[in-house]
């Protein structure tokens, strides 16, 4: 849920924003005031399964499309896969006992940090 906040002006004293990824339709439906409404549709996920994905209608008829409904990280809890280069299970005797997580550089960069990481973990 996202709400506003307007002075006695109605003036925007407080906007809902988001950064396009999960939650921004909602964000930007109750920006327009709460005129919008949605539609489910059955779409190709980002590891080919279906999945419904929310598409917004604002009152002028404008679609808002927020690909995170159809494609966002969330999505990517399908076991053994890691959605980031720069993510890594640690292992040990072939169970998971931690991870490390690398952000900041090129994805690949990020993956051969995490994967350093990991050797000096499990010697």
């Amino acid at each position: 849920m996202v709400a506003g906040v307007l002075d006695a002006g109605a003036h925007a004293v407080a906007v809902p924003v988001a950064d396009g990824g999960d939650g921004t339709l909602d964000v930007l439906l109750a920006a327009a005031g709460g005129e919008g409404t949605t539609t489910v549709h059955r779409v190709t996920g980002p590891v080919g399964l279906p999945v419904d994905a929310r598409l917004g209608w604002l009152a002028d008829s404008t679609a808002v499309v927020e690909m995170a409904e159809a494609a966002g990280l969330r999505l990517l809890a399908v076991k053994d896969i890691t959605p980031l280069e720069g993510g890594l299970p640690v292992m040990l005797d072939g169970k998971i006992i931690g991870a490390i997580g690398v952000s900041g550089a090129l994805s690949s960069q990020d993956a051969q940090v995490a994967r350093a990481g990991v050797a000096a973990v499990v010697k």
